[in-house]
């Protein structure tokens, strides 16, 4: 027979190998496997299943009910929904008399707890004073055409203001005005500065 250990040729009866001295009666030894490392994969798995999360908590925020109705949020895209703020205005901006200005803004079509809040100060004239509006952009044609706007914020003639609004979910376009259509020969300098808050 053979040793298993070094392939020496031994006699039968042999309790030893006489070149590598293993017992010959002795199971094989088997050679211990390399363990695998489960590390990467373990952190592989994790990020796919979080990145499914995101993706299904986005989808099920942008889903609404039918007919236009309010927004039915899930908890789960509740949890995943985050605050955000994007400057509008920061300025300082010339009204001429018996004219305005207008500053467009969109807000995304998913958003919730959607507001605007700033302050502004104006000077020039004999009043020293401006109207600020906030309105939609049906609102913002009919203020164009001299009509009656329907505005979420209407100042009325001041000197300064401070204003935190808020405006329907579900995004649209909106406009900030500033009117000096009231005024007949001054222009009006307005410092303003103002943020949009919305959810996403």
């Amino acid at each position: 027979m053979f040793c298993p250990k070094c392939g020496k040729e031994t006699p039968d009866d042999s309790q030893f190998c006489p070149k590598c001295a293993r017992p010959m009666n002795a199971p094989p030894v088997v050679p211990p496997q390399p363990k695998r490392n489960w590390g990467s994969l373990k952190w592989f798995v994790l990020g796919v299943l979080i990145c499914l999360l995101l993706f299904t908590g986005n989808e099920l925020m942008r889903t609404g009910t039918q007919n236009g109705g309010p927004k039915q949020i899930s908890p789960l895209a509740q949890m995943l929904a985050r605050p955000q703020s994007a400057p509008l205005l920061n300025t300082s901006i010339d009204v001429h008399a018996r004219s305005f200005f207008s500053e467009q803004f969109t807000v995304p079509g998913n958003s919730t707890a959607v507001s605007v809040e700033g302050h502004f100060t104006a000077s020039g004239g004999l009043g020293n004073d401006i109207e600020v509006y906030l309105m939609s952009a049906d609102g913002f044609v009919n203020f164009q055409n001299g009509h009656s706007p329907q505005t979420y914020y209407s100042s009325g003639k001041l000197t300064q203001g401070s204003f935190d609004v808020p405006l329907p979910d579900g995004g649209g376009t909106y406009y900030m005005v500033f009117s000096n259509r009231f005024g007949l020969l001054a222009t009006k300098t307005v410092q303003v500065s103002s943020t949009l808050h919305l959810t996403l």
